[in-house]
């Protein structure tokens, strides 16, 4: 069952990863947002590819924690519906600021959670 759910999941978030990096030069609201939108496809597509090439050399430890960082990453299309409508009602009904502001938020933190979560996981497998 896992490794089925990895066929499938691979090449969607290869494919999703691709098509996120190529839409964000054309993304509304300028600079900010086709990097924010272009560095998170470009770390989906990152993050996956280790994550396979881990599996591949059967480094499990390694491919764990690469998926973690992937679902986290993938996980930014969940964040950026949360919010956008929130950070909308904060500027008061203005999409442009809460637009731009939702490139970066939907997925860095959620990147910033992952590499502590990673790490913490590290240190208390140590301790046992």
């Amino acid at each position: 069952m896992h490794r089925t759910m990895g066929r499938i999941y691979v090449p969607a978030a290869l494919l999703t990863g691709a098509t996120g990096s190529y839409m964000a030069a054309y993304s509304y609201g300028g600079i900010i947002t086709h990097l924010g939108f272009g560095f998170l496809g470009a770390a989906v597509i990152a993050t996956t590819s280790s994550a396979f090439g881990r599996i591949r050399a059967l480094d499990i430890a390694s491919h764990r924690e690469w998926m973690i960082r992937s679902y986290a990453l993938i996980f930014a299309a969940v964040m950026l519906r949360i919010l956008l409508p929130l950070l909308t009602i904060a500027y008061e009904g203005d999409f442009d600021p809460a637009y731009r502001w939702v490139a970066w938020l939907c997925w860095v933190p959620n990147a910033l959670w992952a590499e502590w979560y990673i790490r913490r996981s590290r240190a208390s497998t140590l301790a046992l």
